[in-house]
Order: C-alpha cells, then structure tokens, then sequence
C-alpha cells in the first residue's frame, strides 16, 4: 500500500495490516510481500485481522449509522 496521505491520516491508524511503501519499493518491501505470498496461516491472519477491522468501521451497518446521524443533524433532529 502506497502511504499516500489519506492512507496515512485515515486508513494505516485503524491497524489494517498491509505491505507499505512510500513512492520506491525497496528490497523490505520485496521480502514482506514474498513472506505474505509464501506463508498460508500469515495470509490467514492478516485477512482474518482485516475482515474483521472492515467489519467495524466499513460495514453498511456503520455507514447507515453515521449517514442517519448526519441526516439528523442536518435537518435539526441531533441531540
């Protein structure tokens, strides 16, 4: 994952795990990748970790929770 600035701000302090890099991928970069491709139960894990994190911040049921909030702030119904 390239550390572009929404990525870094809004994205990387969630704990996804991903492989990072910033603009040049480097020889770290290479061997973390391998080591993910090569290793089932590590690929298990990190999709297992993301799953989850997706689930507690990108699911339809946060969405709808956070655009109901919205919606009812905007239209003077907010606590």
């Amino acid at each position: 994952m390239n550390t572009y600035a929404v990525y870094a701000r809004d994205i990387e302090p969630l704990g996804f795990k991903t492989i990072e890099f910033s603009q040049l991928i480097g020889n770290d970069t290479v061997a973390l990748t391998r080591k993910v491709l090569e290793d089932p139960d590590l690929r298990r894990e990190w999709a297992e970790t993301n799953y989850q994190l997706a689930l507690k911040y990108f699911s339809y049921a946060v969405a709808r929770r956070k655009l109901a909030t919205r919606l009812a702030n905007l239209f003077g119904e907010g606590a």
